[in-house]
């Protein structure tokens, strides 16, 4: 590249990895033995991320068919054949294999095209026509029950410091079980523990090598092409499963098997192939953290994936020692300061009220009942919060210690309009608390500001209500809202928001246009909506028994519906969207009233020949991610990035049902203030074997 005499210079052979454009003119050529040589051509005068291998040469047509033969609309994936007079008769006396690869035209009746070769190459053609090339269909092979493309992971071995050379080859041990082995050349010794987390950190788990070998050179075939029929085999060690040693590997495998249900692991084994999803990650950590007296968050799951490396972790983890000194006044977080602009923005609104009014049977004492709501509030000191601005614009969360106001109110309930009252949001109280005791009907009526509270924090008040109604010691609350927003604001000043801007940068590096869906395919009448159960109709059994045995989670399942279902919608392959989570990654989070729902953005590609089940565990992977990455703040991707939250989808697993007070029956009623809604959004529920 660095002659300064050279012309023109044409390569061709191999997959191109991206590459800075030369002086002289650099051809990227693409072409099959059977095709004498070369089909295509593509000139590279730029840095492409992905460098396609052009159009076609006059005299050849090209068709990117499916597995059934049909021809493929752009950009969608398919295999590659091509027609032409310079195709090849055929293999010399092996008629089996001319029968499979040299067929009859359909789609062009002019003889120099009658015959076309299948080439066994992956692409797709792209909007300009140019040919994206893919890899080799035989290239492709499933690996944990995830379809990998070899030459992806060779390009990243590639990028680590001190790699001249590498490939990669798929073997199967002796179980049946698939696995990668990576041949690397260097000259001086690599070390294949810091090569695997360099791997890691940019792939999911199951693409890192089993086994990497250092060779001299890689063998190469008369063509000077990778011959991976010559490389040295690896020596298989099978994976065994090692039962617990210590005592406490032996505590946390007993936790393990409590919640996957089974105990088809050994402490070497990785608990997120042995089925931990991120729903049971929390419980997990809660468990955990719970019997060691330790924090524990995903992000320690996700760095301590064995039963073993989880013990020394604990063992070595300092008791967490951050204390926090009681202030008068505290930070928000990100999350709050997007709530609060939005707020400050439509003065008097009550788009963010969450508003409950429960009608109570006559059996409930409502005195006993006030003091119960009073206890349940105070437990939660972060409920009595106001918020102050500063004289430089900031605004901060003032801890007010005055006892819960909760009022009894002789007469008849009002209407609704009346009942829902926007908030005074700078130094005002944020929640309203309030008991109608009416001639016929008595009602319990709370109202937390949506900048103070979330729907899991509403679980655990009105869970704080019924137990000290029953007369229950309430568990104390160990890590409040004060001490979440400190936490926060520690954190944004270390390597975890580096790598969470990271992570989000590599997500959406590919997103290309709107991903809004067109105005005339919105539903104007939403009278004619059906619910999602009668749409679908949706055996729950088969469904609930296929996510089980494929160790997949609700929430992933519906996500790559959504996401699958809306980019036909967008006609692309590709989606983007919004979705929101609980916030509550980390054990000591568990009991803690404040808002800490975030939102993340979703990115889903999908192509014709991907297998639905590696792209519902490519899903629940990146919603893992998605989750271990939240620091860096929806608020600040939407103001690095062309992405809005037009389009949401809401899956809520578990819904709280309070429907008795110390044994006495509720008829609960949930008022709906008018939260903004996304230009379009889906919500799915799971309750009761019913969506």
């Amino acid at each position: 590249i660095e002659c300064k005499t050279l012309k023109t210079l044409a390569v061709g052979g191999e997959k191109l990895v991206p590459i800075e454009a030369p002086k002289c003119k650099f051809y990227n050529l693409y072409g099959p033995t059977e095709g004498t040589v070369n089909c295509t051509h593509f000139v590279v005068d730029k840095l492409y991320s992905r460098i396609p291998i052009g159009k076609n040469i006059p005299d050849y047509k090209f068709y990117v068919l499916d597995k059934s033969g049909n021809i493929l609309p752009r950009l969608v994936s398919g295999e590659l054949y091509i027609a032409g007079p310079q195709v090849a008769r055929g293999y010399l006396n092996r008629e089996e294999e001319n029968k499979k690869a040299f067929l009859i035209n359909k789609f062009d009746k002019d003889e120099r095209f009658a015959r076309l070769y299948k080439t066994g190459d992956i692409v797709r053609l792209l909007e300009n026509g140019e040919v994206d090339f893919i890899g080799r269909k035989d290239s492709q092979v499933k690996i944990r029950g995830f379809r990998i493309e070899l030459s992806e992971v060779e390009k990243v071995i590639r990028e680590y410091k001190g790699i001249k050379d590498a490939t990669v080859k798929d073997f199967t041990d002796p179980a049946g079980v698939k696995f990668i082995c990576a041949y690397v050349v260097s000259d001086q010794k690599i070390d294949v523990e810091d090569l695997n987390k360099f791997i890691l950190s940019k792939k999911p788990p199951y693409m890192v090598p089993a086994y990497t070998m250092q060779l001299d050179k890689i063998p190469l075939n008369q063509n000077q092409k990778g011959n991976k029929k010559e490389l040295p085999l690896p020596e298989l060690k099978l994976e065994e499963i090692i039962k617990p040693e210590t005592k406490d590997e032996k505590v946390i495998y007993d936790i393990l098997k409590e919640i996957l249900g089974h105990e088809s692991f050994g402490v070497t084994t990785n608990i997120f192939e042995a089925g931990l999803t991120s729903v049971s990650s929390i419980r997990l950590n809660i468990k955990l953290s719970k019997t060691f007296n330790k924090d524990v968050s995903n992000s320690d799951l996700k760095e301590n994936q064995t039963i073993r490396d989880l013990a020394r972790f604990l063992n070595e983890k300092d008791e967490d020692d951050i204390k926090y000194d009681l202030l008068d006044e505290y930070p928000i977080t990100k999350t709050q300061e997007g709530i609060f602009v939005e707020c400050v923005a439509k003065p008097n609104t009550t788009n963010y009220n969450i508003p409950y009014l429960f009608k109570l049977s006559k059996g409930i004492d409502l005195g006993l009942l006030k003091n119960a709501v009073i206890k349940a509030i105070d437990n939660h000191q972060y409920l009595k919060t106001r918020l102050q601005m500063t004289s430089d614009g900031e605004i901060k969360a003032r801890r007010v210690d005055e006892k819960a106001i909760v009022s009894i109110i002789k007469g008849e309930l009002p209407e609704v309009s009346k009942l829902i009252r926007p908030y005074q949001l700078l130094d005002g109280r944020l929640y309203v608390a309030e008991i109608y005791e009416g001639k016929k009907d008595n009602y319990l009526y709370l109202d937390f500001h949506h900048i103070i509270c979330d729907g899991t924090s509403e679980a655990i008040i009105l869970n704080d209500i019924s137990n000290a109604y029953l007369g229950k010691e309430l568990e104390k609350e160990s890590f409040t809202g004060f001490e979440v927003a400190l936490k926060e604001k520690d954190d944004l000043k270390t390597d975890k928001l580096n790598k969470a801007q990271e992570f989000i940068a590599n997500l959406l590096k590919d997103i290309d246009g709107e991903y809004l869906i067109k105005k005339d395919l919105k539903v104007k009448d939403e009278s004619k909506l059906k619910s999602f159960d009668e749409f679908m109709n949706i055996d729950f059994d088969k469904l609930n028994n296929f996510i089980e045995s494929n160790k997949l989670t609700f929430n992933a399942y519906f996500n790559f519906a959504f996401a699958f279902t809306l980019s036909k919608y967008l006609y692309k392959s590709d989606s983007l969207y919004t979705t929101i989570y609980n916030g509550r990654k980390s054990s000591r989070l568990a009991n803690t009233v404040s808002m800490l729902v975030k939102t993340l953005p979703v990115y889903a590609k999908y192509e014709e020949d991907d297998k639905i089940l590696d792209k519902l565990n490519q899903m629940k992977s990146l919603l893992q991610d998605l989750q271990n990455n939240d620091l860096f703040s929806f608020q600040d991707i939407v103001s690095n990035y062309d992405i809005n939250a037009n389009i949401m989808f809401i899956y809520q697993g578990d819904s709280f049902k309070f429907d008795e007070i110390g044994g006495n029956k509720v008829d609960s009623v949930i008022l709906e203030s008018d939260t903004p809604k996304s230009d379009f959004s889906i919500d799915v529920f799971l309750e009761d074997k019913k969506f």
